[in-house]
């Protein structure tokens, strides 16, 4: 949404891989996490167009501000475990970095 504003769950899905209903569900708990908005699209009332919000929410800033250490600490405590996940979460977002300037 960040770099495609006034997106929909459908492009989104579409851009990223993941199923059209696990988009949505990212999307609800972003809107309920107050990161995202929605508004009708103004010429086809049937799609939702989603954005970022304008300003991040007391929950998002919480969530920006904590450390990811503790946080990765939290889910496993083992650190082979614990660095598979960090491997894999680099190679997510090096394979997303080229889908930001399209």
């Amino acid at each position: 949404m960040r770099d495609h504003p006034g997106t929909t769950v459908t492009e989104i899905a579409g851009r990223t891989g993941p199923a059209r209903s696990q988009v949505s569900n990212c999307v609800a708990r972003l809107r309920g996490a107050g990161a995202a908005v929605a508004e009708p699209d103004p010429r086809d009332g049937r799609r939702t167009l989603l954005s970022p919000a304008a300003e991040p929410s007391d929950r998002m800033r919480a969530v920006r501000e904590t450390p990811l250490g503790p946080a990765l600490a939290a889910a496993t405590s083992d650190p082979d475990e614990a660095l598979a996940r960090l491997e894999r979460l680099s190679s997510l977002l090096r394979q997303a970095a080229p889908r930001r300037s399209r």
